[in-house]
């Protein structure tokens, strides 16, 4: 993978996550990952010991509620030369485009239903 920019726009984020090899950290509390994340996002409440076992090279993606917090953290770790982006404007700019999230693992499915054929 090509170095990541510093920021990507959250339909760039998307596209990434579905086509690249980019670990996303969802960097908000609990609660807020379990209201709605972005879709193979991983929650980092300590992100240090989030990083352990993760190879150096390995493209991160960070995400927060507004990508302040995402963006220090980005650059902290873009300064120890890890290869980091966050999203900008975080999951409110991720909702703000319409794109989609992973619901809570406890909450109904409301997409459309298979059929079955027999």
């Amino acid at each position: 993978m090509d170095d990541l920019p510093e920021t990507l726009k959250p339909e760039d984020a998307r596209e990434l996550i579905a086509t690249g090899p980019a670990r996303v950290l969802d960097l908000r509390d609990e609660d807020e990952y379990a209201e709605g994340h972005v879709p193979a996002a991983e929650r980092a409440g300590d992100l240090e010991a989030s990083l352990e076992g993760v190879p150096e090279d390995e493209p991160l993606i960070l995400i927060c509620a507004d990508g302040k917090r995402s963006g220090q953290a980005a650059e902290e770790l873009r300064q120890k030369g890890r290869q980091v982006a966050h999203v900008d404007g975080g999951i409110d700019a991720w909702i703000g485009d319409g794109l989609p999230l992973q619901p809570h693992p406890d909450e109904e499915f409301e997409g459309p239903r298979k059929t079955m054929l027999y």
